[in-house]
């Protein structure tokens, strides 16, 4: 199962959404690239097929291999929502964006 969520911590189990999201976090900042996907889990959860899904960015003809390719440069995202061009500081899913930290001594 995994380690579980500490309860103290996040103790509504609306929140496993969170904990989930700190796990990831955490495996992106060990320097792991792990593409965002998406199940539905149906069968496990009573959620519809299709309810979670995954968008990949694809460049030029919607292809298999192509639709792999760009899941697994991370250039996707998941919602249980509406499909959505997302962007960030203009880039699409996918762009790394290192941090550099500016340290003024003065």
């Amino acid at each position: 199962m995994g380690k579980p969520r500490d309860a103290t911590r996040l103790p509504h189990r609306w929140v496993m959404g969170y904990w989930t999201q700190e796990i990831y976090y955490q495996i992106l900042n060990s320097g792991l690239r792990i593409p965002p996907s998406a199940g539905s889990a149906s069968g496990v959860l009573p959620n519809p097929v299709g309810y979670n899904r995954v968008y990949v960015q694809v460049d030029g003809e919607l292809t298999y291999e192509k639709w792999w390719d760009g899941l697994c440069a991370g250039r996707s995202f998941v919602t249980n929502g509406p499909l959505l061009l997302v962007r960030a500081d203009g880039e699409l899913p996918g762009m790394y964006f290192k941090m550099l930290l500016a340290m003024n001594w003065n």
